[in-house]
């Protein structure tokens, strides 16, 4: 059976500004220097800022523009506020596609939205057959494409980090993806991955080294509660464990 799929968004506005007076480009963790270049496609990043802001991806005011997939959980946040560090001027979109904890991350992506004065909007897809938890296939090209439909001008960026086995965390999934937007936008809309040379222990730590406000965030792939079985539970378990 063929499922029909219907997008949907409404939109929240908070600070247009999100204000980088307090916040650095670049910073120091434990003994290595982090700054979004390093972490993500150095090459599509610099290749926007050499570009005029009339481009697509840079504001009138010359600020490089990202609309971040906030999902509600930690990775996501850390990329956000990895963004709003280096300057950028960042929306938020969630992205609502069945899955179980639909409810639970839609609170928590709304909350950290707000903790960072972020412009949040809601994306709503349906006709998917959603495993209750694992791998979702296609389910990050899902998520791209959305955030592209809506927020075609904008560079999108997705947690993704290193050491999952998904095909659709892999550095050839992001190669791909940024040929299909450099094929539309002639290569100044970039998908930034700024997580995706770290595992997670390591970005768990820099979420905690950033102040991410990991209390606001939501982990579980099941529901609205910890289930403690989940690969995202066992990742916060072990968190919590070497804490």
């Amino acid at each position: 059976m063929r499922g029909s799929v219907a997008l949907s968004g409404r939109r929240e506005t908070g600070s247009p500004t999100n204000s980088t007076s307090a916040r650095s480009s670049a910073w120091c963790g434990k003994g290595r220097l982090y700054s979004i270049d390093f972490l993500a496609h150095g090459a599509a990043v610099t290749h926007m800022r050499a570009n005029s802001c009339h481009h697509a991806g840079v504001s009138p005011a010359g600020r490089r523009r990202c609309c971040v997939l906030l999902s509600g959980g930690v990775d996501s946040a850390l990329v956000a506020s990895l963004l709003l560090n280096d300057g950028w001027l960042v929306r938020a979109l969630w992205v609502d596609y069945g899955q179980p904890a639909a409810p639970a991350e839609r609170i928590a992506s709304q909350a950290l939205a707000g903790h960072d004065a972020l412009e949040w909007q809601e994306a709503v897809v349906g006709g998917l057959m959603v495993p209750p938890e694992g791998e979702i296939p296609g389910r990050n090209d899902l998520l791209v494409a959305t955030a592209h439909a809506c927020a075609p001008d904008w560079s999108v960026a997705i947690g993704v980090h290193a050491e999952v086995a998904y095909p659709d965390c892999s550095r050839a999934w992001l190669s791909a993806w940024q040929s299909v937007l450099d094929v539309q936008h002639e290569g100044v809309v970039a998908l930034l991955a700024p997580l995706a040379g770290l595992r997670k222990p390591e970005v768990l730590a820099l979420a905690h080294e950033l102040q991410v406000p990991m209390t606001l965030t939501h982990s579980c792939e099941t529901g609205p509660s910890p289930c403690g079985q989940c690969l995202s539970c066992r990742d916060r378990h072990d968190d919590h464990a070497g804490a």
